[in-house]
C-alpha cells in the first residue's frame, strides 16, 4: 500500500524536466530500503518479539504520517507548473516583459 501511494504521489512533485530522474531516485530509495528492511524484521525479533516488530513498523509509518504532514506538497487540483518552484529563470520573462511594457 505504501508503495501504491508513493508511485502515485512522487511523480506529481516534480517538475517535467527532472520527473523521470527524481522517480527513479525515489524508486530506488524504496527498493533498498525493501532489501534491508525483513532483515531488520528478524534482528527485531529476535531482540524483543512480534511486540518490537509492531512498534517499529507503527513508529515507521507515524514518522512518515509527520513527515508528509509537515513537508508534504498538496497536489490535488493543481499543475505541475503551479506546483514547481520559481527559478530565476521564470522570473526573467516577466521583468524583461514589464520593462518593454515601459517604453
Amino acid at each position: 500500500m505504501v508503495a501504491l501511494g508513493i508511485a502515485t504521489y512522487i511523480p506529481e512533485l516534480f517538475a517535467t524536466e527532472n520527473r523521470m530522474r527524481a522517480n527513479g531516485i525515489a524508486g530506488c530509495a524504496g527498493r533498498i530500503t525493501g532489501i534491508f528492511a525483513p532483515q531488520l524484521v528478524v534482528v527485531m525479533y529476535a531482540i524483543g518479539g512480534i511486540q518490537n516488530v509492531l512498534t517499529m513498523i507503527i513508529g515507521a509509518c507515524v514518522v512518515m504520517a509527520v513527515v508528509l504532514a509537515i513537508f508534504g506538497i498538496e497536489t490535488n487540483r493543481r499543475s505541475l507548473e503551479d506546483i514547481a518552484p520559481a527559478t530565476d529563470d521564470d522570473a526573467l520573462p516577466t521583468a524583461s516583459l514589464s520593462h518593454e511594457s515601459n517604453r
